[in-house]
């Protein structure tokens, strides 16, 4: 491990390491999205099935669909790219069979919506669930998460806001995602990892990730690949929702993964015999890669003053990489680890946080 105080240095690697991040999400959207790699298929058929069951619940509450559907329909690249307007189950059902992976994933939040606000009960029960660890971690409120992003009508606030982003977020907001509408807290725990780290300045921890895992997990039943449940890191990192740390953190507490941060392998979940098809080979061999790059710097930053970095503490990827791989098991233990720190913490704080 060595110290890295140069500024352009610093910029530098900060600015590597999170397009990498947002590269591996983007490529990781082409493998979902490739019909010879024969994902979207299944993928497909899950979420036809869904839109079965969502125009059931609809007839139980259809004042509660249509609330729910002209709120979120808009926002969904579904409906943007093909032309889904007014809710018509036989219409849909058409168009799900020429869906992307990102308008597969509109679905399965749109599914997520009406477990949560017309199915309820225990079906509700069961899709929170998969919030696992301590409830603090799950707080979007005002008093910690996230909150709207300034508006332009006030510059100057809109403008200290864009100061304090980390170097992706020019490219970023031009994705329309949830990182252009949601600003994280200075508080919240995923969002001091994230600056720590070096990563994308991200949205707090993904809550439409465990909504992908209890749709998945109804859906798929016991046939489907595991290699599915990285589906959010392909469609909610790579549409600028959320950072890669945090939408990998939810798939490791639930035992999908076990994910080191910048260790990419490790995002491969766990599979035990399973033959490996063609889309799965592309996949890990997608991961291997990245981890492997020049631009993945293994790093932990410190601040001088709010998004002010004073310099870091370089990892190297093979003399240190067992105190970074334990250090770094993005579980609750981290979370816990992090949950005390400064929001943008000094040297010494960074340096006496517990590497074991």
């Amino acid at each position: 491990m060595k110290e890295i105080v140069n500024a352009e240095d610093i910029h530098r690697m900060r600015k590597e390491k999170q397009a990498l991040e947002q590269g591996l999400a983007m490529d990781l959207l082409e493998i979902f999205n490739d019909e010879r790699a024969g994902l979207i298929q299944q993928l497909r058929a899950l979420v036809g099935k869904a839109v079965e069951e969502i125009d059931e619940k609809k007839a139980s509450d259809p004042a509660a669909f249509d609330g729910i559907w002209a709120k979120e329909s808009p926002n969904y690249s579904a409906c943007k790219d093909l032309g889904i307007t007014a809710w018509n189950k036989s219409a849909v059902s058409g168009k799900v069979r020429s869906f992307r992976a990102e308008h597969c994933s509109d679905f399965i939040r749109l599914y997520g919506e009406v477990v949560e606000k017309i199915i309820k009960g225990k079906a509700d029960a069961q899709r929170k669930s998969f919030q696992k660890g301590s409830p603090y971690q799950w707080d979007k409120g005002e008093s910690g998460g996230r909150q709207r992003v300034p508006s332009g009508k006030n510059p100057e606030q809109h403008n200290a806001y864009a100061a304090r982003q980390g170097p992706a977020w020019e490219f970023l907001i031009g994705l329309g995602g949830g990182i252009k509408v949601w600003d994280i807290q200075d508080n919240d725990t995923t969002g001091k990892m994230d600056r720590v780290f070096g990563l994308v300045h991200g949205a707090t921890i993904s809550g439409t990730t465990t909504d992908t895992i209890f749709f998945l997990q109804a859906f798929g039943k016991v046939n489907l690949d595991p290699v599915y449940f990285l589906l959010p890191l392909a469609t909610i990192v790579g549409g600028g929702h959320h950072s890669l740390l945090e939408v990998a953190t939810p798939l490791s507490l639930n035992g999908i993964i076990d994910y080191h941060v910048g260790l990419y392998s490790t995002l491969f979940p766990k599979r035990g015999a399973l033959p490996e098809s063609d889309g799965v080979r592309e996949v890990r061999l997608l991961l291997d890669t990245y981890e492997d790059h020049t631009w993945n710097n293994l790093i932990l930053t410190y601040f001088k003053a709010p998004a002010d970095p004073e310099g870091c503490l370089l990892f190297d990827r093979i003399t240190d990489r067992k105190q970074w791989e334990t250090f770094s098991r993005s579980n609750e233990r981290l979370l816990e680890k992090f949950r005390t720190v400064s929001a943008w913490p000094r040297k010494m704080e960074v340096r006496r946080i517990p590497y074991a």
